[in-house]
């Protein structure tokens, strides 16, 4: 399975990172597991809209951005990740 390092969602200043397990398509990003710094899968604690930020960035960074169902754009409708 593909990894990817993401910029931790529940770290509200966003110095953590977490490692993304994730498997799919461009067209559908699946993600399997989300390891924190001590190595626990935080997956299950996130919400719905962390997952897809999680989503957008692993898309972003490996161009899959206009193949995404969804549009990677922040609150102010500029281009994010986070």
């Amino acid at each position: 399975m593909p990894k990817h390092v993401c910029i931790d969602p529940q770290d509200p200043y966003a110095q953590r990172e977490v490692l993304i397990e994730f498997g799919g398509s461009p067209f559908s990003i699946h993600l399997i597991r989300a390891l924190d710094v001590w190595n626990v899968d935080i997956l299950p604690d996130l919400v719905e809209e962390q997952r897809k930020d999680l989503k957008r960035e692993i898309a972003a960074d490996y161009n899959f951005r206009d193949q995404l169902a969804y549009p990677i754009t922040g609150p102010a409708g500029n281009r994010s990740c986070a």
